[in-house]
């Protein structure tokens, strides 16, 4: 990743910041929009200071003034990339798709983050364990419960011996 003016590593802020600039009102409804500006602003600062939970709560919350707004859709969606919620993450991508119109920057930018989440998703698969793998599961259980009672056991002499010891003297 390359290092940004805003001082975090990725793309994701300097996108947002070009967002606004697309976003920004040409018509009479440009209080309600400013409001969402505000809010893209807050998000990118949220997320700058490493708190991507805030940053997604000021893009919910743009979401409720603009639900139409294609790309506060497609920023919750790298937001819930970075936080790891890969299936979130490809579903407001798709959703901002809908919305998108004959955007195809924002399109192309939509499949990256399809992409990305469909791929770190299946990186964070597990297979189902095996019968042999549940059996070594419960074994190495028992074998780490019979090692808390031994060393609970050796506590409990060690304890013993200072106190006879202490008797002594």
């Amino acid at each position: 990743m390359i290092k940004t003016p805003f001082g975090i590593s990725g793309l994701w802020p300097a996108l947002l910041l070009w967002a606004l600039g697309s976003a920004l009102p040409a018509s009479a409804a440009a209080q309600e929009n400013q409001a969402v500006v505000a809010l893209m602003k807050t998000a990118i600062e949220e997320f700058g200071a490493g708190r991507p939970d805030q940053a997604a709560s000021a893009l919910e919350r743009g979401l409720r003034i603009e639900p139409d707004n294609a790309i506060l859709w497609h920023y919750l969606g790298q937001t819930r990339l970075h936080q790891g919620h890969y299936q979130e993450a490809e579903s407001l991508a798709a959703k901002s798709n809908t919305l998108a119109g004959d955007n195809a920057a924002l399109r192309a930018r939509n499949a990256w983050l399809i992409g990305a989440a469909r791929q770190a998703a299946n990186q964070n698969r597990t297979p189902p364990a095996t019968d042999g793998e549940r059996a070594l599961q419960q074994r190495l259980d028992a074998e780490i419960e019979r090692r808390r009672q031994a060393e609970a056991e050796v506590a409990a002499l060690r304890e013993r011996l200072e106190q006879e010891q202490a008797r002594r003297r």
